[in-house]
């Protein structure tokens, strides 16, 4: 879960980034933030896709476990 935080944060730095390079005119440290934001989104979807595949593993071990036990 820390590391969905994480990328929570990076996003929210690199949205705060993007609008002081608006703000001032900073094109570089506007496209930095845009960057920055991007880079946190993905990350954050490899969380959510290992977060899934982790939950899928369970539950396929959680079946093979009940058909095992019905087996018995």
């Amino acid at each position: 879960m820390s590391e969905k935080i994480d990328a929570k944060l990076d996003q929210l730095k690199g949205s705060a980034k993007e609008v002081i390079g608006k703000v001032t005119g900073d094109k570089e440290v506007q496209a930095e933030g845009v960057i920055e934001k991007t880079i946190a989104k993905a990350k954050e979807a490899v969380v959510d896709v290992q977060d899934a595949a982790k939950g899928a593993t369970t539950a396929i071990k959680d079946a093979l476990d009940q058909n095992d036990n019905k087996s018995h």
